[in-house]
């Protein structure tokens, strides 16, 4: 076997253990490493071979799903997108965020998105203003968790254009100041 298709075993393998665990993730936290196995359809040893244990493996998946949202906050939290994301993990959202499973992913989720306000801050210079604009931020990716976490207990009754456009209709009451508010770290239009 060559190096190439070892490596894509080896990648094939941890992706249907991630995928597995974010299935399992969605019911409950309190899943065992066998049920994850007989989910995944994976043996024991190919487990452990990428994983020290189930928390390691919750740790790898909640930085793989971190990343995911993550990407679209680089420069300007882009909205459409990041509904993107979580309309297709939407059990694994409702029960973090509705049913609090898995705690800790909440946390690293929103440390890393601060992370990237805060580069996003330093690079426009606005020196004494920077305090507005993280509180500003605050509010307003508050209010984007809180209907995310609506939407997805009313089961997604709108549809992600739709509510996208209740975001913009809503936040582009302040298209006057947006240069002045802390919208300008958002981008709604995608």
């Amino acid at each position: 076997m060559t190096r190439k298709q070892m490596d894509a075993r080896v990648l094939r393998s941890r992706q249907i253990l991630r995928d597995a665990a974010i299935s399992l993730l969605a019911e409950s936290d309190a899943f065992s490493v066998a049920q994850l196995l007989d989910l995944a359809g994976i043996t024991r040893g190919t487990f452990y071979r990428h994983y020290r244990n189930k928390a390691d493996l919750i740790d790898d998946v909640n930085e793989l799903l971190v990343a995911e949202i993550c990407q679209y906050a680089h420069g300007r939290f882009q909205v459409k997108e990041a509904i993107s994301v979580i309309a297709n993990r939407a059990a694994f959202y409702q029960a973090v965020f509705n049913q609090h499973q898995d705690p800790l992913f909440k946390s690293t989720l929103l440390a890393n998105l601060r992370a990237c306000r805060d580069q996003t801050i330093a690079r426009l210079g606005r020196g004494a203003s920077q305090r507005r604009l993280i509180y500003q931020w605050e509010v307003v990716m508050a209010g984007f968790w809180s209907v995310m976490a609506l939407w997805l207990k009313d089961d997604m009754a709108f549809s992600k254009q739709e509510l996208l456009q209740e975001f913009r209709a809503i936040w582009r009451c302040a298209v006057i100041r947006t240069q002045q508010t802390g919208l300008i770290l958002f981008d709604f239009d995608g």
